[in-house]
């Protein structure tokens, strides 16, 4: 074996002089002189050699000089200023003007608007998210954040957010990509989209040092946003179903969650200083407490949101000669807190440095190490004022989980304590083993340790439910009580007389990427021809640990010394739950890849990918393992024909194409049986460990695939005032993994398996058209319309009409169901019949029969369910206006959506006494005859289910169905105001004879407006709805100040 290494070795040397002594190629000199539009010599320029480190920088007349390879590109550029790029043919004096205008991080290379929009899901078991590529390292993290949302000025902030280490400042620029070509260089896991981002690098020649501030003030939310009744409405229901016999006193005082009802109630027992109850239990007592409840009116966002400023300092240092170069910057964040009780500080720094070891080496490092210190309530403010009635107190204690909560008081004793550390290496070292042949071996590390402390103190909710026994039916009905199972007589009792409970987890990931390249660049017959050849190995591993220790009895208010009954210990055991877990997971993948590129002309290109990806999601079986993918793709580019110029008014114009299967990452890992241990109780001190399958095993499970076909177009018109790109796709998505029936065998009646088909078809489009332009003056337009429609094509389900309906308890679920023939999450909704001539719902049946209680979720005859549309858009895009007045700019952005829809918010779980309650209630059938003017029906009363329509069973059957209905569908169209920004850059002229070499502020305004969604949605933002409940970003105003020197 060692002899075949040594041969193999001294062939590959013998290959390496080869090349070394037969493509040698003419060396080329360059300088000159780059200048504004008013012919003023710009200092600091960076002159850069395309696809290389290799670079320099003007001196303070203007001029630069530099040495680069025949057929290589330079690139100009320099801050607020439009980048150049120029292929030199000959050593020769160039002079360069540079014109005003925004770098080109967003733009494509002939100016058309970057789009953002993912081409939508490629799975039915799970959301499919975009990878993340930083500096050409694939990162392990799940990245918290929607490429959409990078269409606006603040989208390097919002990457620096998601990103441990990285800031706004050090980002250079980030391209969205999506087509088969370009996500095939990623392999399975990219098939969502890629999102590459690449850091600054310092300049040769010249020094720098920049000083960024961005205070950022958000507002806070107001109940304009979303469909929630005020105090006043809200009180005449529940008074109304107080008449209908609701809320009666023996049912309320044993009930878990007591509002303002339940409240009264317990007032009606306390007394006050002078010994008086603090409510009469009188009429007119009675009255005043519902009146002071009906005029409280409270606000909850002002009560838990504050107007703080999250400050970012950021401190960049660039450097350079012709050795090395150097790009440093510092970091600290801090954020006193949006929401009260949050408090967050960050401290990041990073570093990418460059070394020209020789002629022939380059060295290139790059390394980030973040800390993240964040307090945080586990009682969320936003969720809080959401789903909490205005008719409460904020001042008073209500009753949660059967003891007294109060939420300022959770905001000092439930909270969560988060510490995390992020370190980033990665090196990466060229060899220009001739000038047309290059080799490249990167390794990176990653380690992240993240400490989270939930603290639960003594007087927290959660710890006083474990003690609460005010009466013998909340003790008897208390599941945080024990009860012994062996003594038929045994009354429950406190297992947590003292101290409260700590949640300590512990995670760490530490991730390395391997990549070893070899690139050949050549040309032939004078440019003629020019092909490319580019492969490799790379390989990563990700290792997570996560664990979680419970700990009772924590006494926080002595010194944290621990008080525990044993009794606590046994009720866990008998409840399968354990006080402490730990996860380890581990994921390897490795790949060969190889691309080729042949270009006729300058003008005729083809290019192929291939690519042999292996994920040990996946059983040994190197059929299953490994999954060979490919690309091919032609370009035309019609402007370097001959006859081009007679084709005004068009200034350039390129057709490309491309073709290739690609595999999908896995979103269930079952290809062996999944086991798992457990304890399972005895009655007896003889003990035993029990092992439980949780996913049985497919080992013919292997990777989701997709068929993709590319057709796009470039063209400019008018000397590319109007820069136009349409592409269309088709994409057939196969093998995806879904739910198999199978006979029961192994004790599941389903496995995960490959079994579904689905097919994509999409449009995208960017224009961008300068409608003025002068020398101080110009204004811009960006339009990006993107569609993306799909279609289950195969898909064996035998569902039932919960399942279609996406029936569930929780308030917050936005439903969505898979089925051959429809999109994905698509709504479907039983037939509405109108409101009775009593204000109750009716539906139609299977048999298209008017009903009541009719309709039975258990059913599978689902035939004659409505299909209402998908949750998912179908159409996106953006408009911008961008306008420059000398150093004065102002940018507005407006995005669409639409295409889906939503279902409304329930109407079947209005009846607490503490959650809010929507506003359409208040057209809410009250009167004969208002069936013919409303369909929302009437509160039902006790009476309602305790006399008549067949019980309760059937009247709350009746409303759940409403829920369900299509009625209570709306359309997810939205039109927003999604940025406004004015900036003003001071004149270089200005600043020419002091220190400063940069001088910019902004003001930016983001989130600014919601200008139209769907009536029927009652101030609910759409996607507020479609996105299960989350809550709408915040209005944001950022002021950004940039120095440089």
């Amino acid at each position: 074996m060692n002899t075949l290494r040594t041969k193999m070795l001294l062939m590959l040397l013998l290959l390496c002089g080869a090349w070394q002594t037969s493509f040698a190629q003419e060396k080329l000199k360059v300088s000159g002189t780059v200048k504004d539009a008013k012919s003023i010599p710009l200092p600091g320029v960076m002159v850069r050699v395309k696809d290389t480190p290799q670079s320099t920088q003007t001196d303070a007349q203007g001029t630069y000089s530099i040495e680069l390879t025949k057929g290589q590109t330079l690139v100009f550029s320099l801050s607020g200023m439009q980048s150049q790029e120029v292929t030199p043919t000959a050593s020769t004096l160039l002079e360069i003007t540079l014109q005003e205008g925004k770098a080109t991080a967003g733009k494509t290379a002939k100016g058309t608007p970057m789009n953002t929009n993912t081409r939508g899901q490629t799975s039915i078991s799970g959301e499919t998210k975009p990878l993340w590529v930083l500096n050409g390292v694939i990162l392990q993290d799940e990245i918290d954040l929607k490429p959409e949302d990078l269409v606006s000025d603040d989208a390097k902030m919002l990457i620096a957010a998601a990103i441990p280490g990285l800031t706004a400042e050090s980002i250079e620029s980030f391209n969205v990509l999506k087509d088969a070509s370009a996500t095939a260089v990623y392999g399975p896991r990219a098939i969502a989209g890629v999102v590459v981002i690449t850091t600054k690098k310092g300049t040769a020649g010249s020094s720098s040092i920049t000083y960024t501030n961005e205070s950022t003030f958000r507002l806070i939310p107001t109940y304009g946003e979303y469909n929630i009744m005020n105090s006043q409405d809200q009180m005449s229901v529940i008074q109304e179903l107080m008449q209908g016999g609701h809320y009666e006193f023996q049912t309320v005082v044993t009930q878990k969650n007591k509002g303002v009802v339940g409240k009264m109630y317990e007032l009606f027992y306390e007394l006050d200083n002078q010994g008086n109850s603090r409510v009469l239990n009188t009429e007119a007592g009675r009255r005043a407490y519902l009146q002071a409840a009906e005029r409280r009116n409270t606000n909850w966002f002002k009560e838990l949101f504050q107007t703080s400023i999250l400050q970012n300092h950021t401190l960049s240092f660039s450097s350079g000669s012709e050795k090395s170069t150097y790009y440093a910057s510092l970091s600290v964040l801090s954020d006193p807190g949006w929401q009260k009780g949050n408090t967050l500080n960050q401290y990041s720094g990073n570093l990418n440095a460059n070394y020209n070891l020789s002629s022939k080496f380059r060295l290139n490092v790059i390394t980030d190490l973040s800390y993240r210190d964040q307090t945080a309530p586990i009682q969320d403010g936003y969720n809080y004022a959401l789903t909490r009635s205005r008719v409460l107190d904020a001042k008073e204690y209500y009753t949660m989980n059967y003891a007294p909560y109060n939420v300022f008081n959770e905001l000092n004793n439930a909270y969560i304590d988060t510490d995390i550390a992020t370190l980033r290496l990665q090196a990466q070292l060229s060899w220009k083993i001739t000038p047309k042949v290059e080799a490249a071996v990167m390794g990176a590390i990653r380690y992240q340790n993240n400490t989270q402390n939930t603290e639960y103190k003594e007087n927290s909710n959660w710890v006083l439910s474990y003690r609460a026994m005010p009466n013998t039916t909340v003790r008897d009905n208390n599941t945080n009580l024990y009860k012994d199972p062996n003594d038929p007589f045994a009354l429950p009792v406190v297992v947590l007389p003292k101290g409260g409970i700590r949640e300590k987890r512990d995670r760490t990931s530490s991730a390395n990427n391997f990549r070893a390249t070899l690139r050949y660049n050549d040309s032939f017959v004078n440019g003629l021809h020019k092909v490319s050849l580019f492969g490799g190995f790379e390989m990563d591993n990700a290792k997570n640990t996560n664990d979680l220790n419970r700990n009772y009895g924590v006494l926080y208010n002595s010194g944290n010394y621990t008080s525990f009954s044993y009794l606590l210990f046994k009720k866990l055991q008998e409840e399968f739950r354990n006080y402490y877990t730990i996860t380890d997971t581990e994921n390897n993948n490795q790949a060969f890849f190889a691309n080729a590129s042949y270009t006729l002309k300058g003008r005729y290109t083809a290019n192929g990918t291939l690519r042999y990806d292996a994920s040990n999601k996946f059983a040994e079986s190197r059929y299953i393992r490994w999954m060979p993918t490919w690309n091919a793709g032609v370009k035309w580019d019609v402007t370097q024909e001959s006859f081009f110029g007679a084709l005004k008014p068009l200034s350039h114009l390129s057709f490309k194409a491309s073709f290739g299967v690609t595999a999908v990452a896995p979103s269930v890992s079952n290809s062996l049986a999944q086991m798992y241990i457990n304890n399972p109780w005895r009655n007896s001190n003889q003990r035993e460990l029990g092992l439980e399958i949780q996913n049985i095993a497919n080992h013919d499970l292997t990777y989701e695939k997709n068929q993709e076909l590319n057709i796009g177009t470039e063209l400019g018109l008018f000397k590319d005032r109007v820069n136009l790109s349409v592409e269309w796709f088709n994409r057939k998505s196969y093998d995806l993994i879904g739910d198999i029936v199978t006979q029961g065998t192994g004790g599941f009646t389903t496995k995960k398996g490959n079994m579904a088909e689905m097919r994509i078809r999409g449009l995208e489009v960017g224009l961008e058209t300068t409608n003025i332009k002068t020398a101080d003056f110009s204004w811009k337009t960006s339009f990006i319309y993107s569609r993306a429609k799909n279609e289950i094509t195969k898909l064996l389900t035998t569902p039932t009409i919960r399942d279609m309906i996406g029936y569930s308890t929780s308030a917050t679920s936005q439903g969505g169901f898979s089925r051959a023939g429809y999109p994905l999450k698509s709504l479907f909704s039983v037939p509405f019949d109108g409101l009775n001539d009593r204000g109750l719902p009716t539906f139609l049946n299977e048999n298209n029969a008017s009903t009541m209680s009719g309709i039975r979720f258990d059913s599978r005859d689902v035939d004659f369910l409505k299909y209402s549309g998908t949750l998912i858009p179908t159409d996106k895009g953006s408009f911008t206006n961008t306008f420059n007045y000398k150093g004065i700019s102002l940018g507005v952005v407006f995005t669409y959506s639409y295409g889906n829809v939503v279902r409304l918010r329930k109407l079947s779980n209005i009846y607490s006494d503490y959650a809010n309650i929507p506003r359409e209630l208040n057209n809410r059938w009250q009167y004969a005859g208002d069936e013919q003017k409303t369909n929302i029906p009437r509160l039902y009363t006790t009476y309602m289910y305790e006399k008549i329509y067949g019980g309760w069973k059937n009247v709350t059957q009746a409303y759940l169905t409403y829920d369900y209905s299509d009625v209570r569908i709306a359309k997810g169209d939205n039109i927003r105001l999604k940025e406004i920004s004015l900036g003003y850059t001071f004149d270089r002229e200005f600043l020419q004879n002091s220190r400063i070499r940069q001088l910019s502020l902004k003001l930016q305004a983001t989130n600014v407006a919601l200008l139209y969604a769907d009536k029927k949605l009652n101030g609910d933002d759409p996607d507020y709805l479609a996105n299960g409940y989350t809550p709408i970003s915040p209005k944001r105003i950022i002021f950004t100040l940039r120095i440089g020197l």
